[in-house]
């Protein structure tokens, strides 16, 4: 029985109390036993169905509350896991990075001792030329001496 059926039941009881015969005198009523027998009988019928049906939701609200934890918990630890699988990716990113930046030092090093190694070369190449075309120069200012002395 919903609550409706028992204020109804209740409002019924009240009017029969409210609409009784008074007594002024006395300041009591004379009240319509059987009528009043009848509507508490049936309330009292009708409380234990309420009572099992707010003893149901109470129980259908625990089982709410304890579903809506335990998907709480679920969340959160699921939660949890995407973020250490983030930081583990992180780790793995920053790993990365830096072993990248490892090789590009390393490769800017080589590259740059390359660099001088091939201006050594460069440098001691154009020097035997210049050595080798200095000394091809005396020699053909010799020749051109000799030529120019033969003439005269």
């Amino acid at each position: 029985m919903s609550d409706n059926n028992i204020n109804s039941i209740l409002d019924s009881i009240d009017e029969v109390v409210l609409n009784s015969t008074k007594i002024p005198i006395l300041n009591k009523s004379l009240l319509d036993e059987e009528k009043l027998i009848n509507l508490i009988d049936t309330l009292r019928q009708n409380l234990p169905e309420s009572i099992e049906q707010a003893e149901k939701i109470v129980a259908n609200k625990d089982k709410i509350l304890e579903e809506a934890s335990s998907r709480a918990k679920e969340i959160e630890i699921s939660a949890q896991e995407r973020a250490k699988i983030l930081l583990d990716n992180n780790e793995i990113i920053k790993k990365a990075n830096i072993e990248a930046n490892k090789i590009i030092n390393e490769a800017n090093r080589e590259f740059n001792e390359k660099q001088k190694q091939a201006i050594n070369y460069a440098d001691s190449v154009l020097e035997v030329l210049e050595n080798k075309l200095s000394l091809s120069l005396e020699i053909i200012k010799k020749c051109k001496d000799e030529i120019s002395k033969g003439i005269t």
